[in-house]
């Protein structure tokens, strides 16, 4: 056999290996690229329109120093623990660390309540414009709150659906959440597995995962639960959240951000103890938006809100530097 004939054999052997080890996911094979329809029509929804494939995906640029980059800013603020989920909503590549260990969701619970309200709007005509009073009742699930809203919903005062909601989410204020729940018996059971979102109760709390929670986000996002219009209107409900100590404090001012936060204190024998910072959501970058979000565990909020806006900062950098 001729060494020309032997080139040939060797090349077509390596290739049929490649091919068979993209098959079975050893070998990774490009990202498809989705192609969105960035018109002016909306702004904060981008459903999927069809796939082409990128050059490069952007994640596999800078995906190996994100775990030693979310590591030494842990050690930095003193974190007990960190979770962090990145996603490029265009190509679908994602990061993680610790992204399946699940922490008290906290106020993050409000955004499922606000879909779920939107769903029902959609086959209730007025439905957000219904009147609710809020009781006495209401106002005390405001006990465990840290992070207070600027403009408190008041016990005796009435307010529309739709103001509550807005107050929900804006101000992330627990009695308005409360208000809706009693008024409308709103299953957020049936809203996590109508978008395939897993949550599970542990004593009284509700816990989630960074990469569970994501998924609210991408349905809003695609706009595949609720219709293009409401998607449009929760993510636009969402980009007003006055909570910008965290990924809103790690991008340009006047970069939209549409974002939940959550926050947990725990006191123990009267001293505070264990406090949980979580913010979650999609950073509209030109042209390039992506999903981010983050949840830590320490005992003091400030350095955790420091070390959410890093992360948000180290990200915004290296998806502008892999453009």
């Amino acid at each position: 056999m001729t060494k020309k004939v032997l080139l040939i054999s060797h090349g077509a052997l390596i290739l049929v290996i490649i091919v068979l080890l993209l098959r079975i996911g050893i070998v990774p094979a490009a990202p498809a690229r989705a192609s969105r329809d960035y018109s002016n029509e909306y702004k904060f929804t981008n459903p999927i329109l069809d796939y082409e494939n990128p050059k490069m995906s952007s994640v596999s640029l800078f995906s190996e120093s994100v775990e030693s980059k979310v590591h030494d800013l842990k050690k930095r603020y003193g974190l007990d623990f960190a979770s962090v989920y990145f996603r490029d909503l265009d190509d679908g590549q994602w990061i993680g660390v610790n992204e399946k260990e699940a922490l008290a969701s906290a106020s993050l619970v409000k955004l499922p309540i606000l879909i779920s309200l939107l769903k029902d709007a959609e086959t209730r005509p007025g439905f957000l414009e219904q009147r609710v009073a809020v009781t006495a009742a209401d106002a005390g699930a405001d006990l465990r709150q840290n992070i207070k809203p600027d403009r408190p919903v008041m016990p005796g005062e009435t307010y529309t659906l739709g103001e509550l909601a807005e107050r929900m989410i804006v101000e992330s204020d627990n009695v308005a959440a409360a208000a809706i729940i009693r008024a409308t018996d709103e299953n957020r059971e049936q809203i996590y597995r109508a978008v395939g979102v897993k949550f599970h109760d542990e004593e009284d709390e509700v816990m989630v995962n960074v990469k569970n929670y994501a998924g609210f986000f991408r349905v809003l996002f695609n706009a595949t639960y609720l219709s293009r219009e409401n998607s449009e209107k929760a993510l636009g409900i969402l980009s007003k959240v006055k909570f910008t100590q965290g990924i809103v404090a790690g991008v340009p001012a006047g970069t939209p951000v549409a974002h939940k936060f959550g926050e947990r204190s725990v006191t123990i024998n009267g001293l505070e103890g264990q406090t949980q910072l979580h913010d979650c959501g999609i950073v509209y970058y030109p042209e390039n938006p992506y999903l981010l979000c983050i949840m830590t565990r320490g005992n003091n909020f400030d350095n955790q809100e420091k070390f959410i806006a890093e992360v948000s900062r180290y990200f915004y950098a290296e998806v502008r530097k892999s453009l």
